[in-house]
C-alpha cells in the first residue's frame, strides 16, 4: 500500500477519534462550568461543529485516495473504484448538510 493510500485510510481514522474526543472534552467543561437556567443547545452545536470536523477530514481523505488512485497504471481495480467511493460518501454527506443549512438560513433572512 503507498503512502497516499495509508495517509487516505489513517486521517479519517484520526478524524473521528479527534473529533468524538474534541466533543467529549467540551461536553464535559459545559457541564462543568454549567450556569442554572442554561439549556442544552451549546452541546448540539459541539456535536454539529464534531461532525462538520469528521466530514472536513474525511474531504482530506477523500482526496488522498483520489490522488492514490490517479497515480495506478490504467487497469484498475474494481475494488479501488469501490474504496474511492466508500471514503469520499462523508464529505458528500457533509457538503449536503452545509448546504441544507445554507438554504435554511438563506430563506429565513
Amino acid at each position: 500500500m503507498n503512502r497516499l493510500r495509508y495517509l487516505s485510510w489513517f486521517t479519517p481514522a484520526t478524524g473521528m477519534v479527534f473529533s468524538v474526543a474534541w466533543a467529549w472534552y467540551q461536553q464535559n467543561e459545559f457541564e462543568r462550568l454549567r450556569l442554572e437556567g442554561s439549556c442544552g443547545m451549546p452541546i448540539l452545536a459541539m456535536v454539529a461543529l464534531a461532525g462538520i470536523l469528521f466530514g472536513l477530514f474525511s474531504l482530506l481523505a477523500g482526496a488522498l485516495n483520489f490522488l492514490a488512485f490517479r497515480l495506478l497504471p490504467a487497469p484498475r481495480e474494481f475494488k479501488r473504484k469501490v474504496e474511492l467511493t466508500v471514503l469520499g460518501m462523508p464529505g458528500v454527506a457533509l457538503g449536503a448538510t452545509l448546504w441544507a443549512l445554507l438554504e435554511y438560513a438563506l430563506s429565513h433572512l
